[in-house]
């Protein structure tokens, strides 16, 4: 197989809630203030993956939260995560980014993936194509590519 076009691609369901966070689910007072981010790990029983507040909600006390799951969370689960809800909303990111499964560094794509000769048989090199994406696959975040572009830039400056 081939690493670049093979590889699966995570699923991840993203749900918005207009609503109150029920204290009872996070085991909280209710005169506690709620929490603004919750990051979990992916465990059996865990309904989510996290939940961000994300502003004001349409309602008083209510907040607009965004949440990530594995799975699409139904009604039961949000009514059991939020006391109150006026509005949800959910999307379905196919292949939001690469399912993470470290590889051998073997397996690794290349980055540089014009190298050699130019085709023409005389060893001229031919015009850097980088694949800025090569670290997906083992490592499975952003701020790799960034610092991937920017050396493929540098490279090709």
């Amino acid at each position: 197989g081939n690493i670049v076009t093979d590889r699966p691609y995570q699923t991840t369901h993203t749900t918005f809630v207009d609503g109150t966070l029920s204290p009872a689910y996070f085991d909280i007072s209710a005169a506690h203030p709620r929490p603004y981010d919750i990051l979990t790990m992916e465990l059996e029983g865990v309904e989510f993956s996290s939940v961000g507040y994300h502003g004001v909600g349409t309602t008083r006390g209510a907040s607009i939260y965004k949440l990530f799951s594995r799975v699409e969370l139904d009604d039961e689960a949000l009514d059991r995560i939020f006391s109150a809800r006026s509005a949800t909303e959910r999307l379905v990111w196919r292949g939001a980014y690469p399912v993470l499964d470290p590889v051998d560094d073997e397996a690794w794509p290349r980055f540089d993936l014009n190298s050699g000769d130019g085709g023409g048989g005389d060893g001229t090199p031919l015009a850097p194509v980088m694949y800025v994406n090569a670290m997906e696959s083992p490592v499975s975040c952003m701020e790799t590519e960034i610092i991937s572009a920017k050396n493929a830039a540098l490279r090709i400056a």
